[in-house]
C-alpha cells in the first residue's frame, strides 16, 4: 500500500507539472501499473514516433526499481525489439545499476527517453541492433528510423508518417517507394457486438457484418495493389488473417492447407486473403498470418472474461468440448517478425500455438491464472439466444489448428500451454518473458 500511495502522488505531481515529451497515468485496472507515451527526440531515428510503455511498480518501491518494457516495437541496442524489454542502469540498484529510492516514475521516463537519443553500445541488449550501431551508423540510423515509420489516417506529422485512407481508397504511395516490409494487420474487431456493456453482450448487426468484412476487404485491397505499381515494391508483405478461414470442424486437425470451411468468418478471410493477390502477382512474396484467438491483457478475450472469472462467474461456453485455437500477443508479435524474415513462409501459415484447448480446459486454465474457480456453464441455447450469428461463429465454433509451417521453418514458442499463457496474460508480460530468443 505504501508503495501504491507514493505513486499515486507522484502521478499527481506529473499531472499537474507534465514532463516534455512524455505523457503516463495510472492504470485503471491495475494500481501498481503505470502506462506512458515517449515522442521520439528530434534529431534522432525515433523523432515523430509515439512509443507506448508499461511501468510496473513493484511492492518494495521504492527501494527496488520499477520493471519497465516498451510497447511499440523499437530497434534499439539496449531495448530488446520482441519483448520490449529494457536494458538501462537506471532500472538496476547499486552497485550495477543508478535507481535510487529518491528518484520516481518522472525522472524514470526521463532517462529512458533519453536513452532513445544515447544508445549505450557497451550494455547491449538486442544483438542484431548493438552489432548494427557498432559497425555502420548510417545503416543502424536508417534501420531504425524505418521501424518507426508508421501508416497513418490523419495527415502526416512528419517524415516518418505515411498518409492512407482505406474506406477513401487513398494512399501516399511515393512514401512508400523503398519499403523493405510490409505489415498489414487493419480490420475491424470481429469480438464486439453492436449492443451494451462494451460488446460483451451484443450481436452482429447487418452494418457491423459489413464493417468488418469491408474494412479488411478495402485496406488490403489499396494497400496491395499499392505495393504492385511500385517499381521497387518490398520483399514481402504480412497480411493478417485468422483460422476462422477454416469454419467449425470439431476436433479435426487442421494445418495450414486445410480446406476452406463454411460461415460468414470463413467467407470475410477468404476475401482477406484473397485481395493480396496482387501484390504477390508483382513478385512480392506474400504471408498470410491465419491468426487465432489472441491472448493479452491488454484487450481481447483476456480483458473482457477478467472481472467475471475474478468474482467466480466463469466456466466452459456451450459443450465444452469445441477447440479453441489461440496464441499469445507477444507470440503473434514474434510471428510477424519471423515471417519477414524467414523466405520460405508464403501463402497461408497458421498462427496459433501447436496445443488448441478446449472451451472446458481454457475455463479451468483463466480460473486457475487467478486462483478462482471456473464452474459455472454458460449452456448453448444461452450463448445461442443472446449472441446468435456472433455466438456461433466465435464462442461455439471448434477449430484445432496447429501451426506446421510456423514450426518447420524454425519458430519456437514461447507459451504452448494454455494454463502458462494465460498465467503470463493476466500478469506482467516482461517479469515472465526472457529478453533474447534464438
Amino acid at each position: 500500500m505504501a508503495a501504491q500511495r507514493r505513486l499515486l502522488r507522484e502521478l499527481g505531481a506529473l499531472g499537474t507539472e507534465p514532463l516534455e515529451g512524455i505523457a503516463c497515468w495510472g492504470s485503471a485496472d491495475d494500481p501498481s501499473l503505470v502506462e506512458a507515451t515517449l515522442e521520439g527526440p528530434g534529431d534522432t531515428p525515433y523523432a515523430g514516433g509515439q512509443f507506448r510503455m508499461e511501468v510496473r511498480i513493484p511492492p518494495r518501491y521504492p527501494f527496488e526499481p520499477p520493471i519497465a518494457r516498451f510497447l511499440t516495437p523499437v530497434y534499439h541496442p539496449n531495448i530488446d525489439k520482441r519483448s520490449g524489454t529494457i536494458c538501462a542502469s537506471v532500472l538496476k540498484m547499486p552497485p550495477k545499476g543508478d535507481w535510487q529510492p529518491s528518484m520516481g516514475v518522472g525522472p524514470l521516463l526521463v532517462s529512458l527517453r533519453s536513452l532513445l537519443s544515447a544508445p549505450n553500445a557497451a550494455d547491449g541488449l538486442d544483438a542484431e541492433a548493438t552489432s548494427l550501431y557498432r559497425r555502420n551508423r548510417a545503416e543502424f540510423t536508417r534501420t531504425a528510423t524505418d521501424w518507426t515509420k508508421r501508416l497513418v489516417r490523419h495527415d502526416p506529422r512528419g517524415p516518418d508518417e505515411v498518409f492512407w485512407d482505406p474506406y477513401e481508397m487513398r494512399i501516399d504511395i511515393d512514401r512508400v517507394e523503398g519499403f523493405d516490409a510490409v505489415v498489414h494487420l487493419a480490420g475491424e474487431n470481429i469480438g464486439d457486438g453492436d449492443s451494451t456493456l462494451g460488446g460483451l453482450v451484443g450481436r452482429w448487426s447487418d452494418r457491423k457484418r459489413h464493417r468488418i468484412m469491408e474494412s479488411r476487404r478495402r485496406g488490403t485491397k489499396l494497400l496491395s495493389k499499392a505495393l504492385a505499381s511500385l517499381k521497387a515494391p518490398p520483399s514481402v508483405m504480412v497480411s493478417a488473417s485468422g483460422v476462422g478461414y477454416y469454419g467449425s470442424r470439431g476436433d479435426t486437425v487442421l494445418d495450414d492447407d486445410a480446406s476452406k470451411g463454411a460461415g460468414f468468418l470463413s467467407d470475410v478471410a477468404e476475401v482477406w486473403e484473397r485481395e493480396t493477390q496482387p501484390a504477390a502477382d508483382c513478385g512480392v512474396r506474400v504471408v498470410n498470418l491465419r491468426f487465432g484467438v489472441v491472448l493479452s491483457s491488454r484487450g481481447g478475450v483476456v480483458q473482457k472474461l477478467y472481472m467475471p472469472y475474478l468474482f467466480g462467474l466463469g466456466g466452459p461456453v456451450g459443450p465444452g468440448s469445441q477447440y479453441m485455437s489461440w496464441i499469445t500477443l507477444g507470440d503473434a508479435v514474434r510471428a510477424i517478425e519471423h515471417s519477414v524474415q524467414r523466405e520460405e513462409l508464403e501463402g497461408p501459415v497458421n498462427a496459433c500455438a501447436p496445443n488448441p484447448c478446449t472451451s472446458a480446459e481454457f475455463a479451468s486454465a483463466f480460473g486457475g491464472a487467478l486462483g478462482r474457480p471456473a464452474l459455472i456453464p454458460l449452456p448453448t441455447p444461452v450463448v445461442k439466444g443472446v449472441f446468435g450469428e456472433m455466438g456461433d461463429e466465435t464462442l461455439l465454433v471448434s477449430q484445432r489448428a496447429v501451426p506446421t509451417a510456423l514450426l518447420a521453418s524454425g519458430f519456437r514458442f514461447w507459451h504452448n500451454d494454455i494454463r502458462t499463457a494465460l498465467k503470463s496474460a493476466v500478469s506482467y508480460h516482461s517479469a515472465t518473458e526472457p529478453a533474447t530468443h534464438g
